[in-house]
This record gives structure tokens, sequence and C-alpha cells, in this order.
């Protein structure tokens, strides 16, 4: 019994500091929601009078939400292969550090990148589909 007790209070200080990371982590993310959100929609009113005019040339809007995610998944891919090439070697030296090795598996990298596209996609596909939907004369008169 006491060997549980004495383990608490030994690691008590690393309890409290993932509980601080944890929250910082929580904040990071729901900042990074908000600039993701508010680039999606600076994305799309910079693209209003390009949708206007696919949409008076004809395109159905799954076509305009097609284009859009096309380009972004280019985007993403590109962001996403400069960012696995800068931090991999870093996290392989930062690994070598401790007594026990391990590797990094690629799959762990596949894996973030399809939540990254799956979250892209939940965030912006209502947006464009909104935006394809409206009147296209609305968009093209007032630019």
């Amino acid at each position: 019994m006491e060997t549980t007790d004495s383990k608490a209070i030994i690691y008590e200080k690393e309890i409290e500091m993932m509980r601080i990371i944890l929250l910082f982590a929580i904040i990071t993310f729901v900042i990074a929601f908000f600039g993701v959100i508010s680039s999606i929609i600076y994305d799309i009113s910079g693209k209003r009078k390009a949708i206007a005019i696919h949409k008076i040339l004809g395109a159905s809007s799954g076509i305009v939400v097609r284009n859009y995610m096309r380009k972004t998944s280019k985007r993403v891919m590109l962001s996403f292969l400069i960012a696995v090439l800068i931090t991999y070697p870093y996290i392989l030296k930062w690994l070598n550090q401790f007594a026990y090795k391990m590797d990094i598996p690629y799959a762990i990298f596949m894996f973030i990148f399809v939540v990254t596209v799956i979250g892209l996609s939940l965030l912006s596909v209502p947006l464009v589909f909104g935006e394809a939907n409206k009147n296209p004369t609305e968009n093209i008169k007032y630019e």
C-alpha cells in the first residue's frame, strides 16, 4: 500500500506538468482551429467572383466544391511534406538522447495527414458549398 502512495508523491510534479501541457495543447488546438476557419473564409471570399463565373457558365455546386478541394488538397500535401521533412530529423535526434531507442513508423505521419485532410474537408466543404449555392449575380454585381 505504501508503494502506490510513494509513487504518487514521486510523480506528482510530472502529473501536474502533464496536465499543464495538456491544457496548453488544447488552447493551441483551439487557436489553430479558428485560424484555419478564418483562412478558409478569407480564401473563399477572395474567390467569390470566380465561383460566380463558374456557376454562370453552368458548373454545378459539386464541381465548384471539387475544384476548390483539389487546389486546397494540393497546398495541404505540399505543406505537410515540408513540415515532415523539416521535423523528422529533429524528432529522431531528440529520441536518440534516451537510453531506450525506438523508431517512428511512417504510418503515424500518414494517419496525421489523413486526419488533417478529413478535418480540413469537414471545415471547408460546407463553407464552399454555401458560397456556391448563392445567387451568382449578386457576387458579380458587387465586385
